[in-house]
């Protein structure tokens, strides 16, 4: 995934961002950025997950093979993508950790305004629980990184260090975020059963998530110089190549099932505008307070309008909340993201 280079067709008309914090350059208009930057992008994201829906719609394919598909992407090929992106690219936190702290920020005042919209709204504690999930945990892994790959490769000449910087954001970024939804599920579930899972439960749970552990270990290879042996890095690298069309696919497939659509109501909506609207558009105000560039910037927005995590309607079944509702936010969410990533993408 390092060796990039900007199409021919764009050299004359799309002007590369800058990549220190400290330079600034005029980017072009917006017909431009939607021609040249915005679809190139888009495009390949939605295409690839239509594709998935198409052939899981078509029962081409044996339906144990879709499942498989999915626990191939989570526990090999994202692992191996992060892990050797990583532990092979130059390390500078200082990028991450500032569009770190956008996420952090956005998604702590969406939380609380969620909680705030469900009381409004008078949802019950299962409910609730699946709202504010479903409003503050967006799909960084299987739609931010493809689409922030895509757009660097399309805007930047040397996108090395910032797909770097991208990868190093989940590092504390997907502890964050499952701790907070495993603590909110539960605590809306205890509400209606009288149970809570235990401190342990909960820590372990983040603990053995492999993305996490990816991320920690190619950590720990940068920083102390080990490096990734070249049998390993030949071996990893193909399989973390493979990650993003199939976690695209396995999207796509996803959104076949019948329960991602059961109900559509106004808490359904709430959660998908709270999401990829309002979200992005706090982390836009606090790109300044933190002195983001203009690609850092970037980075931290698409992450912020990214849809849904699908994998937050299984948390939600498994853990007594409302799937119901968190399957059908899943889909608007994904729905309504197009736009929202359009526009992202369009901020000059």
């Amino acid at each position: 995934m390092s060796n990039h280079r900007q199409p021919k067709d764009c050299k004359q008309t799309v002007k590369v961002l800058p990549i220190s914090p400290n330079e600034t350059q005029p980017i072009t208009n917006n017909k431009t950025m939607l021609l040249d930057v915005t679809f190139p992008t888009l495009a390949p994201i939605f295409l690839m997950v239509l594709l998935g829906w198409g052939m899981h719609r078509s029962r081409r394919l044996p339906e144990g093979f879709f499942s498989g598909l999915n626990t191939l992407t989570f526990y090999i090929g994202l692992p191996a993508l992060l892990l050797v992106g990583i532990a092979t690219a130059p390390i500078e936190p200082g990028p991450a950790l500032r569009i770190f702290y956008v996420l952090l920020v956005a998604t702590t005042i969406v939380t609380i305004g969620a909680y705030l919209t469900a009381r409004i709204m008078r949802l019950p504690p299962a409910s609730t629980a699946a709202f504010v999930q479903a409003g503050m945990r967006g799909n960084l892994a299987y739609i931010g990184l493809p689409v922030i790959f895509y757009a660097l490769e399309t805007i930047a000449a040397d996108a090395s260090g910032m797909e770097a910087a991208a990868m190093l954001v989940l590092a504390p970024a997907v502890p964050m975020y499952n701790i907070a939804c495993v603590i909110i599920l539960a605590h809306g579930a205890s509400r209606d059963n009288g149970e809570r899972p235990s401190t342990l439960t909960i820590l372990g749970k983040v603990l053995r998530n492999p993305l996490l552990i990816a991320c920690v270990i190619g950590l720990f290879l940068s920083i102390t110089g080990i490096g990734l042996p070249l049998t390993l890095e030949r071996t990893l690298r193909p399989l973390g190549q493979m990650a993003l069309p199939l976690a695209l696919f396995s999207i796509g497939a996803s959104f076949t099932q019948g329960n991602l659509l059961a109900r559509l109501g106004p808490a359904i909506w709430a959660s998908a505008i709270l999401k990829v609207a309002i979200l992005p558009l706090l982390g836009y105000a606090c790109i300044r307070l933190f002195g983001l560039n203009n690609l850092e910037g970037l980075i931290a927005l698409i992450f912020l309008a990214c849809p849904t995590a699908v994998s937050g309607y299984v948390m939600a079944e498994q853990m007594g909340a409302d799937a119901d509702l968190a399957g059908s936010a899943i889909l608007i969410s994904t729905l309504l993201a197009i736009p929202a990533l359009a526009i992202v993408l369009s901020i000059p």
